[in-house]
């Protein structure tokens, strides 16, 4: 029931005509420069004219790994050498954040989590899928990097409930779409996860509610922005649609569109809507890299805007449901139990964008 596996089904000529999606990095990203320098370095010591690095760029990086040991530097402090033996073995290569290892009681390890997936999916009382076996988190240990999971056969997934705001850091990059206009940027994501439910696997009806008190995770990040005039906002409202519902869903189908033109999961990247964003006074929906730093994929998509918004209104088009379900507007993953959603109202807003 997945969107974008629904619309290829409806659509196989894609996999046949359409490119390669474009596989996104971003070379300056402080978080994976990091571990990567180090890495390099072990191969070819890093010199002050390189023919890759701009070392002036990077130099306060270099300067950061030269005083925890990670870098050395040469007599001359004109060349670097790596400070660390292997340091490859250090590097995650699946995520850039911090590493927690799933394990059993006894201390068998079972898998590991990095970054927001500690929070989504490593919470006490969730339930974590490894090679097709379940196991329920008994304890999150934050000092130890560690997660504590006992192997259970249940009927029911968890799914998170959470509360999150986004801060505009800076504005790298704007562009029009008709009335519309569309910003990239930095910016500040704080996500705190308040409770989970416990949904049957096949139903998908929630059984229970379950509250948590977890610290609250903070990244900086790139994305993008749409910001929603006055005007479209009054004909939403006027034609009877739910304006905080019409936002949320377009934010769920986009994110969904969004592995057609990037090499990426749908859980790499994070939204948020609001129908009145306090800095700009008007609705706004978010789009962003779920990273440390951002990976380049919302930067990719600012570019090709336009295609990839009326991907995302043909989508929900397509689907026949009269409501929205997991084929068009409804996330899975989504914080708030996908609560509200208009699909009919992001139709008509997604229409109103690519026109």
């Amino acid at each position: 029931q997945d969107a974008l596996d629904q619309y290829i089904v409806k659509h196989p000529e894609i996999l046949f005509q359409r490119a390669f999606e474009s596989a996104i990095v971003d070379p300056e990203n402080e978080v994976i420069l990091k571990k990567h320098l180090p890495c390099a370095a072990s191969e070819v010591y890093l010199r002050e004219k390189d023919d890759v690095y701009s070392i002036e760029k990077i130099k306060p990086i270099i300067d950061e790994l030269v005083k925890d040991g990670s870098l050395r530097p040469g007599r001359k402090g004109d060349i670097w050498f790596s400070g660390l033996r292997m340091p490859q073995r250090g590097v995650e290569i699946r995520g850039i954040g911090e590493v927690f290892r799933v394990v059993d009681k006894e201390g068998n390890t079972i898998g590991e989590l990095d970054g927001i997936r500690v929070y989504r999916e490593g919470y006490p009382g969730a339930i974590y899928l490894h090679r097709g076996r379940q196991f329920r988190v008994e304890e999150l240990q934050f000092d130890k990097k560690r997660i504590i999971a006992r192997e259970v056969d249940v009927r029911y997934y968890t799914q998170t409930l959470s509360a999150e705001r986004t801060e505009v850091l800076s504005i790298k990059n704007r562009r029009r779409l008709g009335r519309f206009e569309i910003f990239r940027g930095s910016l500040k994501i704080s996500q705190r996860v308040i409770g989970y439910e416990r949904r049957d696997i096949f139903s998908r009806r929630t059984i229970s509610r379950h509250t948590l008190e977890l610290p609250e995770y903070v990244f900086d990040t790139e994305g993008l922005w749409i910001l929603i005039p006055e005007d479209v906002r009054d004909i939403i409202i006027e034609r009877g649609f739910d304006l905080a519902g019409s936002l949320h869903a377009a934010e769920h189908a986009s994110i969904s569109a969004m592995p057609l033109f990037v090499l990426c999961e749908k859980m790499d990247i994070g939204g948020l809507s609001y129908s009145t964003y306090p800095d700009f006074r008007l609705p706004c929906i978010f789009i962003y890299d779920g990273y440390e730093g951002g990976v380049g994929y919302c930067e990719h998509a600012f570019s090709v805007a336009d295609n990839w918004l009326e991907t995302t209104h043909r989508m929900i088009k397509d689907c026949r449901c009269e409501g929205g379900c997991p084929s068009c507007v409804q996330d899975p993953q989504c914080g708030s139990g996908n609560q509200p959603l208009d699909k009919e109202g992001a139709l008509t807003l997604l229409s109103m964008i690519i026109q």
